[in-house]
């Protein structure tokens, strides 16, 4: 019996017998992993936060414009078309239109990604009221610049000159800033953590202070 307990104790012992109950441990403990909130992470959330701001304004005006047109089109049918928008304007209307829809969704996707401070998913449901919010709370001269030229696009529609509207979406530099931020902290992550990217894991179990 002594000579049985010894072999067992030496086999237990063995580079292989550790080997086993490591991958053992590693199994048992490979499921996702909350990271600590960082600094990286934050200035990602107010690099994205600023990229909803530069495109708020133009959001507004074109909310406020919809609805003029869609009066002017009702108003019209009562006055045998007298004062109708022409089609040309709706169209460069719905060019703009489409193209903040789909900044919208990319700003939500990365929102979504990033998650919020405790690492919760959902945040892209958020990211765009809040963003209307911190608009509307701020009070510096930049803003109310921005609401002045609002006005003059509006101004200049409904006074059928040319129309301002842009081809391109404002915010291109707050882009720019967001995803550089983005590609720098992805390319300082260890080659595991960049595979999980690929992967589809958010940046809550990626990016952040190791515990």
């Amino acid at each position: 019996k002594q000579a049985l307990e010894e072999e067992e104790e030496e086999a237990s012992s063995s580079p292989a017998a550790a080997a086993a109950a490591s991958h053992e441990t590693t199994t048992t403990t490979n499921s996702p992993v909350l990271l600590r909130e960082s600094e990286e992470k934050q200035r990602l959330r107010q690099a994205l936060m600023e990229r909803c701001q530069a495109l708020v304004p133009l959001l507004k005006a074109l909310d406020v414009e919809q609805e003029r047109y869609r009066q002017a089109i009702e108003k019209a049918r009562w006055a045998s078309g007298v004062g109708a928008p022409k089609a040309e304007d709706w169209g460069k209307l719905e060019r703009i239109s489409q193209l903040a829809d789909e900044e919208k969704k990319l700003v939500e996707d990365e929102a979504d990604w990033l998650g919020d401070k405790e690492g919760t998913r959902g945040f892209g449901e958020k990211i765009w009221p809040m963003a209307f919010q911190v608009y509307q709370q701020l009070r510096s001269e930049t803003e109310k610049q921005q609401r002045a030229v609002t006005e003059k696009v509006l101004g200049a529609y409904a006074q059928r000159r040319a129309k301002p509207w842009p081809k391109v979406l404002p915010g291109a530099k707050h882009r720019d800033e967001y995803e550089r931020l983005k590609a720098t902290s992805l390319a300082a992550l260890p080659p595991a953590a960049r595979a999980a990217v690929l992967q589809g894991k958010p940046a809550p179990f990626v990016l952040g202070a190791q515990s």
